[in-house]
């Protein structure tokens, strides 16, 4: 009986070891993802500028 509850945790450890190393892998993930999404903010926002002060241009030709 205790050599099934040995098994049982040893197989427990691996599968928290297995989600930990997953876990950080969707970490390091995330953090570059909201990297790209703040640049890609600030693109958008420049080109927005870009596009009024065209606008603005062209309308006061």
């Amino acid at each position: 009986m205790e050599s099934s509850w040995c098994r049982c945790r040893e197989k427990q450890s691996k599968e928290a070891s297995r989600l930990q190393t997953v876990n950080g892998k969707l970490t390091a993930m995330n953090k570059l993802l909201m990297e790209e999404n703040d640049w890609l903010q600030k693109q958008v926002s420049q080109l927005v500028c870009q596009n009024n002060y065209t606008r603005q241009i062209l309308l006061t030709r």
